[in-house]
């Protein structure tokens, strides 16, 4: 893990391998897997990667196989991941915290490039209400918004237009790097 975040994978890759182990606790075993796979993939060996979190099923490994699919530019695939993930961390009714938004976002964000009407349609019946106020809320209205038809659509594109003109300063209000304590 400290050579990953090193921007070392091939060195992570190493020690994985020169202290690879039997029996070892199914815990353990998983965070090798997902440690294997994010250093796979920053080597280019998405394919191996992928392969590798194929066998597990945790909320853990979909993060780690979307974000995978995310970097490669695979929308269909990371819209899947990320929707298997949303369904293992988020309620299905109530109110939503802000990791569980940011990832309703994040979801809303790769089915749009993917084109999955179907997804965003789903978002749209299930969870625009929940998003609450906001700046992660205004990204997802317009991620998830239906398209500009014809005329009847451009007040609503409009006002579209402006959440996404606010957007850049809600969300560096958002980021905990640029907060002032």
């Amino acid at each position: 893990a400290l050579k990953l975040r090193e921007g070392d994978p091939a060195g992570a890759l190493a020690t994985l391998f020169a202290s690879a182990a039997t029996d070892l606790p199914a815990p353990l075993t998983e965070q090798r897997i997902l440690l294997f796979a994010a250093a796979s993939a920053r080597t280019g060996e998405r394919d191996k990667a992928l392969a590798a979190l194929s066998g597990l099923s945790s909320p853990a490994a979909d993060e780690a196989r979307a974000t995978i699919l995310e970097q490669a530019r695979d929308w269909a695939g990371a819209t899947n991941a990320l929707a298997e993930y949303v369904r293992k961390t988020t309620p299905t009714d109530g109110a939503l915290d802000e990791a569980q938004r940011r990832r309703l976002v994040r979801l809303a964000s790769a089915a749009t490039q993917a084109g999955d009407e179907t997804a965003l349609a789903g978002l749209r019946a299930h969870e625009m209400a929940r998003m609450g106020e906001g700046p992660l809320a205004d990204m997802f209205r317009v991620l998830i918004a239906d398209p500009v038809h014809g005329v009847a659509d451009l007040q609503r594109a409009a006002q579209e237009t402006a959440l996404m003109r606010a957007l850049p300063q809600g969300l560096r209000a958002l980021d905990p790097t640029t907060r002032t304590p």
